[in-house]
């Protein structure tokens, strides 16, 4: 019966003590978690954005494709230098 009494109050304090390592644990966890959900939000903008560039480019380089073939009707003018398509 002694060992008992000795031993309660130990086993008290070391079920508390892992108790608020419990408690720490949980909360350094749940902050982890708001701070991943920010950069994963950060990174979906920065995706969102990465697409609209990619589009800007797709529809600079479809403009750009179209008036090098607008431009490029004669091969011959670019040749001599002249933009004349007459014959000389």
């Amino acid at each position: 019966m002694h060992l008992d009494l000795l031993l309660d109050p130990e086993i008290v304090r070391l079920n508390q003590q892992h108790k608020w390592t419990l408690e720490n644990h949980e909360t350094s966890i749940n902050l982890m978690k708001q701070e991943m959900l920010q950069h994963q939000e950060a990174w979906q903008a920065r995706d969102g954005e990465i697409l609209e560039f990619k589009a800007m480019g797709q529809t600079l380089l479809g403009q750009v494709k179209g008036k090098e073939k607008a431009s490029d009707l004669t091969p011959e003018a670019s040749e001599e230098g002249g933009g004349s398509t007459l014959p000389r």
